[in-house]
């Protein structure tokens, strides 16, 4: 109200019963900008009357001194003017109804702390009751889609836009609760502070300070009571427990934006409630009326503390997504997005918060009931550092919506930087419907002390399983630069690792959730890495780690276990490392100590390459309960039952079976093979005559071998195949029919000829082993080859070796790879020139399917090895004669090695196969398999040497004597 006219200036109000009232509140503005007073103006008097305005007598007085805009006044009544019929006036008085200035009044309230409320439940329509002293620059109207009527505050930039309650009674058990909606969508960044007095008005503080890292008195922190509207743009509920420095018999509370604001960031508010508790604060998931919880929707309980429908147990995002994390995840995030501004921190893309305003990631609501522990990957400083411990990073939960917080960790900037965070959830977080969040209390602004967060895990069951289910989400925790999908033409599903990521410099990560391992547990898997490459082709290996502290560190599944290391007293073992091979690789072994706790996890990991792009895939994973022997490495275990390969028989797939099959009345029938019933060819199979091998499908057109059940355990007739035993790696590449897996080796020239050039040479940084594929022994007695270690040269590669960890050992495996025995080691100094190496195997080593093992420990500076001409023969029981021209056109020649020799007829014009061999200096011989030797046998050939061409030839020919034939 504006006093500017001429004549009497006075405002007087109705006889009021003020016996309870203790204070008078108003805004007086004295003067209009720029004025200039007369020193003679008179000034503006508060009086009271207790006697209908007969008598006046002042409270207070205020002069015209100096130009004050708009000042606030809050007056104590004086105890005389607290009468049941008492009126108030503010006066201007003048001798001849002239003034020399105007002056304004408005915000006038009359109450105090002998009215005060002992709870305030305030409804919109009802803004000029009791419950509200001012409401500056606000409007009842409907806001951002809210369609009952708030308190919108948008008035013009000239006006102060705040609202103050009444006096209100405070307790210890005193909370606050209202709706808060700022501009309704992400803009413009401004705030609104929620502020109390206890002294009518005179002085006001915010409700919370706030608890900040800096405050060394402080335990958890959070926010001071500074509204965002980042964080508020829609409606939300706020939730405030009244600390004790707002308890008072009458206190007031007002929401004010701080002057300087721009005209469009409008506010609304609704549904204020102060008073005594719901209990628990209604858990955040309610409103709280006359001490009773409304519950939200999906919430219900007295306290709202019973989730309707069922909450996520786990939380898993890896953010490669740039259209913008999930909204059944993260119920809250503000201040960052998804990029790959400053590189990968997992894998790919990750959340970086460098924004200005707030920075916060929330989860949803969650069922932390079960769940062990909260895991990410989390960096620093991408863009700059922070500096003041207010800018760090806390990990907090909150179990009523985010009314409180409680601290989790602190995660402090440090020289890593880059870190791999796992923290073990506290046992007071363990409920339901709790949110966890990362939150920065502070920022300098744009693009400072920012900060990056990847590949978060809330999970992990107290109680991890016995087994692992390969086909359940639940059981994978990382699959960084992995997918599910066909690999290498196998229409099997696999996961699959691309190495190196978007820009081939991260980790290809497959790993698992905890899981039980115990003394007696193994781990089964089929790994293919390189699908199919050449043999020898350099690729970038995939490591097979074990973790027992739920990711914090990893080690080898297998240890590599070395000659010169004093600690290792087993034999020389190399690490779980795997390389490309033909196909599918089977794996199986039994789990190491050091993987045995109540909750190990695996991963497959490849590590970044800037020489090789080598894909990679894993299926079949199976880890718990050892069945029967393992399987023996010829099949699967499935529940802690053999299922064998092709092949393959017996409740520990050691028998190797031929699958049979007869027809007996037009009908297939089965006996004593490891099933009862089988669909084949649309036809039931029954007990019956014959064998099956288990797990067959047979198509349409097949055929089916005949044979009686006393046939079954006989060995099968190998006489017309012919399988490889020998290579002089004379080919393009080593024999793939022989040899299964070449790594760190390729054909080229030794540091001495050890038969004839070019050899396989091993001399890469990496691994370096050969491996065989496996190979039916049952009829070989040992293995020779060419070697040498070193040399005595110059060349890199070709020097003399020093060390025990220069050797290579030989080992041997009957069980598809799964366990390997030693059967030699070639010491380092014993092969610096080439040597003949003769092996004889062992009976163990003697099976149909058996592996051999050449390698050498991994190291730097180590000497180069190389092999040449190796052969796998030697029956027990050998040929007493040789008829040359009989046997020269068997698929079984009767020579080992031959180097630089050929068949050929028509040399010399003769008619005959002969072993020739070229005018050069390469080594040349003829060796002849084993044979029997007896008392007076004799050996006859004809040996022809002459200049044809340049060149001189050998003729082995037909020789006959004592009865050989």
């Amino acid at each position: 109200m504006d006093f500017n006219r001429p004549g009497e200036r006075v405002l007087v109000t109705r006889d009021l019963d003020l016996r309870f009232v203790s204070t008078v509140q108003f805004h007086l503005r004295r003067g209009c900008k720029g004025s200039i007073f007369p020193p003679d103006v008179a000034a503006v008097y508060l009086q009271y009357s207790s006697n209908g305005g007969v008598t006046w007598k002042t409270i207070e007085s205020f002069d015209f001194l100096t130009e004050v805009e708009s000042e606030s006044f809050i007056l104590d009544l004086p105890e005389e003017a607290r009468t049941r019929s008492t009126r108030l006036r503010w006066y201007q008085p003048s001798c001849d109804g002239s003034f020399g200035a105007e002056w304004s009044l408005s915000q006038v309230y009359i109450g105090g702390a002998d009215t005060s409320q002992m709870a305030m439940a305030d409804d919109p329509n009802a803004s000029d009751t009791e419950f509200w002293i001012s409401q500056e620059g606000s409007r009842v109207a409907s806001y951002c889609g809210r369609l009952s009527d708030t308190f919108v505050f948008d008035g013009g930039k000239d006006l102060a836009r705040s609202t103050v309650t009444s006096g209100i009674l405070v307790t210890e058990h005193s909370y606050m609760q209202f709706d808060l909606s700022m501009g309704c969508f992400p803009g413009v960044c401004f705030n609104i502070r929620l502020e109390y007095s206890t002294d009518s008005g005179r002085t006001w503080a915010l409700v919370d300070q706030g608890c900040s890292p800096a405050d060394v008195s402080c335990v958890d922190y959070h926010a001071p009571s500074i509204y965002y509207s980042d964080i508020h743009p829609q409606w939300k509920t706020v939730t405030v427990k009244l600390p004790s420095q707002t308890v008072s018999q009458s206190t007031r509370f007002r929401w004010i934006q701080p002057k300087g604001f721009s005209p469009e960031t409008s506010w609304a508010l609704d549904n204020v409630y102060i008073g005594i508790t719901c209990p628990d604060m209604c858990t955040g998931h309610g409103l709280c009326t006359a001490s009773e919880c409304s519950c939200n929707p999906d919430w219900s309980g007295q306290s709202c503390d019973v989730s309707k429908k069922v909450l996520p147990t786990r939380v898993k995002d890896t953010f490669e997504d740039r259209d913008g994390v999930k909204e059944s995840r993260w119920s809250v995030m503000i201040g960052g997005e998804i990029d790959d501004a400053c590189g990968p921190v997992a894998s790919g893309d990750s959340l970086h918060f460098y924004k200005r305003c707030s920075r916060e990631l929330r989860t949803a609501d969650l069922d932390l009931r079960s769940v062990k522990y909260v895991q990410f990957y989390f960096r620093y400083g991408c863009l700059n550092t922070p500096d003041h411990r207010d800018e760090t990073v806390i990990v907090q939960y909150t179990p009523d919506g985010g009314s409180t917080w409680k601290n989790i960790l602190e995660l402090f900037p440090d020289d890593s930087n880059l870190r791999f965070v796992s923290i073990n959830l506290p046992g007071e977080a363990k409920q339901d419907g709790v949110q966890i969040r990362w939150w920065q209390p502070s920022n300098s602004g744009v693009q400072q002390d920012d900060w990056q967060i990847d590949n978060i895990f809330i999970g992990g069951n107290d109680e991890a399983s016995d087994t692992f289910q390969e086909d359940d989400p639940a059981s994978w925790i990382d699959t960084d630069n992995v997918e599910l999908s066909t690999y290498c033409g196998d229409e099997a599903i696999s996961w699959i690792g691309d190495a190196g990521g978007k820009d081939f410099s991260e980790n290809t990560v497959l790993g698992t959730a905890d899981v039980n391992v115990g003394f007696s547990s193994m781990l089964q898997f089929m790994i293919n890495v390189g699908c199919n490459q050449p043999i020898g082709s350099p690729v970038n290996p995939v490591h097979l780690q074990c973790s027992t502290d739920h990711g914090l560190t990893w080690s080898a599944v297998q240890d590599s276990c070395l000659p010169t290391d004093p600690s290792c007293s087993r034999r020389a073992v190399a690490e779980s490392v795997y390389y490309a091979t033909q196909g599918w690789q089977s794996s199986t072994m039994l789990l190491p100590a050091h993987c045995v706790s109540e909750a190990t996890r695996f991963r497959w990991i490849q590590f970044p390459s800037d020489d090789h792009r080598t894909t990679w895939a894993v299926k079949n994973i199976y880890t718990g309960q050892q069945c029967p022997d393992m399987c023996t490495g010829h099949g699967d275990c499935q529940s802690s039952v053999c299922v064998c390969d092709w092949g393959w028989g017996g409740p520990n797939c050691a028998r190797k079976e031929k699958p049979r099959l007869e027809f007996t009345h037009d009908r297939l029938t089965a006996t004593d093979g490891p099933i009862g019933q089988n669909d084949l060819d649309g036809q039931q199979v029954e007990p019956g005559q014959g064998l099956i091998f288990p797990y067959i499908h047979l198509s349409t057109t097949v055929s089916y071998e005949v044979i009686e059940p006393n046939e079954v355990d006989k060995e099968p007739d190998t006489s017309n195949q012919v399988k490889p035993e020998k290579d002089d790696f004379q080919g393009d590449q080593p024999t793939a029919d022989i040899w299964w897996q070449v790594q760190g080796g390729e054909q080229g020239e030794p540091c001495d000829e050890l038969v004839s050039n070019p050899a396989l040479v091993f001399n890469a940084t990496g691994m370096r082993q050969l491996i065989t594929v496996n190979m039916d022994l049952r009829d070989k007695r040992y293995m020779q080859c060419y070697i040498q270690i070193g040399g005595h040269g110059t060349r890199p590669g070709c020097e003399t070796p020093t060390s025990r960890d220069h050797s290579v050992f030989i080992h041997y495996s009957t069980g598809g790879a799964m366990a390997w025995e030693q059967l030699r080691e070639l010491n380092y100094d014993a092969y610096t020139s080439p040597q003949l190496l003769h092996v004889q195997f062992p009976v163990e080593a003697r099976t149909s399917a058996t592996r051999l093992k050449f390698w050498q420990p991994k190291g730097a500076n180590r000497p180069a090895w190389s092999l040449d001409d190796c052969y796998f023969g030697g029956a027990d029981i050998n040929p007493s004669q040789l008829d040359w021209v009989s046997s020269i056109d068997q698929p079984s020649k009767p020579w080992i090695f031959h180097p630089g020799g050929r068949l050929d007829s028509g040399y010399c014009d003769s008619q005959e196969q002969a072993m020739v061999w070229g005018n050069d200096n390469e080594r040349k011989y003829l060796q002849l398999k084993p044979m029997i030797i007896d008392e007076g046998f004799m050996i006859q050939f004809t040996v022809q040497r002459q200049s044809y061409h340049n060149s001189f030839s050998a003729y082995f020919d037909r020789c006959l004597a004592n009865n050989l034939r």
